[in-house]
């Protein structure tokens, strides 16, 4: 199963529990290859750590990674949404100047 549907059941579960939590996407440079990653989380900061950790299988090899954007959601549903949005677009320099971002 992806790191999203693992993840996915817990979100629900905490979600029921905490009605102000927030859902973040977030999108990493890799600053050894330049590569870039985008993802889901609740906490960002610790999210970044695993990565940094190599504790994440589709990031470890890529290491270190550097926060360079994220946005705010108020349900795992927008966030999830706009996640798979940015990825459909496929193409980092679209998704780099779409996004505005300044790498």
């Amino acid at each position: 199963a992806s790191r999203f549907h693992r993840e996915g059941h817990w979100f629900k579960s905490i979600t029921a529990h905490h009605k102000f939590l927030m859902f973040y996407i977030y999108i990493l440079k890799s600053e050894s290859i330049g590569k870039y990653y985008i993802g889901s989380t609740i906490n960002i900061p610790q999210r970044v750590a695993y990565h940094n950790a190599g504790m994440v299988l589709s990031t470890k090899s890529y290491r270190p990674w550097k926060l360079i954007y994220s946005e705010e959601f108020s349900t795992l549903s927008q966030a999830r949404h706009r996640e798979h949005v940015i990825k459909s677009w496929k193409n980092p320099a679209y998704m780099v100047k779409t996004l505005r971002l300044f790498v």
